[in-house]
């Protein structure tokens, strides 16, 4: 995948993507922040992450995040959540695609599953 087509495509869409690295650019939607990182050594290879969407305070509350994590992972299609750095929790996506035009006739998929993971997990914690 091509971070600049990616970055460009975004531009074009009213989003004010920047990049942060060289295969990596943030842009916000919704009142979101999210990451799109490419990977140089693999031409077909995407991520969308939705990060820092839980704060975690204690203990007690990572092990509740990392079981409500496994537990999303599980049964939302396509998405990954999982606990960072002791305090913060992050969803993604990892897709394989044959070039970044396949990306756009799925991406406000990619970015409802996101809110979907986030949400169910946000449910899971507050039982």
């Amino acid at each position: 995948m091509n971070i600049n087509r990616i970055e460009e495509y975004l531009a074009n869409e009213g989003y004010r993507p920047s990049l942060i690295e060289d295969c990596m650019l943030k842009f916000k939607r919704e009142g979101i922040i999210y990451i799109i990182e490419t990977d140089n050594n693999d031409e077909e290879f995407i991520k969308i992450i939705y990060p820092n969407f839980w704060s975690i305070n204690d203990e007690r509350e990572r092990a509740l995040a990392d079981k409500a994590a496994q537990d999303v992972t599980r049964r939302i299609k396509v998405a990954k959540v999982y606990t960072v750095q002791q305090d913060n929790t992050w969803a993604l996506i990892e897709l394989f695609l044959p070039d970044e035009d396949a990306l756009w006739p799925i991406f406000d998929r990619c970015i409802s599953v996101l809110g979907a993971a986030t949400n169910l997990f946000g449910e899971t914690m507050r039982k």
